[in-house]
């Protein structure tokens, strides 16, 4: 089950070799971006991006094809908007009032 952790703790050793340059948290999911760009999520599956509604209980890296993208902000309803190397803004999760801005309430998006 669950652990609930009172004061804080060093999470995983999956980023001892990281330099991490930003993190963006909301609703129950996490992203972590490294200074090599690579970014990291976990928590609900339906904010991480990954693609499909499995749960990721330890970070997992998002797909090469948005390897570079640095997460700015993430809504309180689950939706996530992060910035592309290319300049593009993408966007995923929950979108069920439209908050992605995608033109369309289908929710969940599980792909950026």
């Amino acid at each position: 089950g669950a652990v609930e952790h009172l004061t804080p703790f060093l999470i995983g050793s999956v980023f001892s070799s990281l330099s991490i340059t930003h993190v963006a948290t909301g609703g129950t999911s996490y992203h972590f971006l490294s200074s090599e760009g690579k970014v990291y999520v976990g928590g609900d599956s339906n904010q991480l991006g990954l693609g499909d509604l499995t749960v990721r209980t330890t970070p997992t890296l998002l797909g090469l094809a948005f390897s570079t993208m640095a997460p700015v902000t993430m809504s309180t309803r689950g939706g996530v908007l992060a910035l592309g190397a290319d300049g593009y803004v993408y966007a995923w999760g929950l979108n069920t009032q439209g908050e992605l801005g995608v033109g369309s309430t289908q929710s969940p998006r599980l792909t950026p």
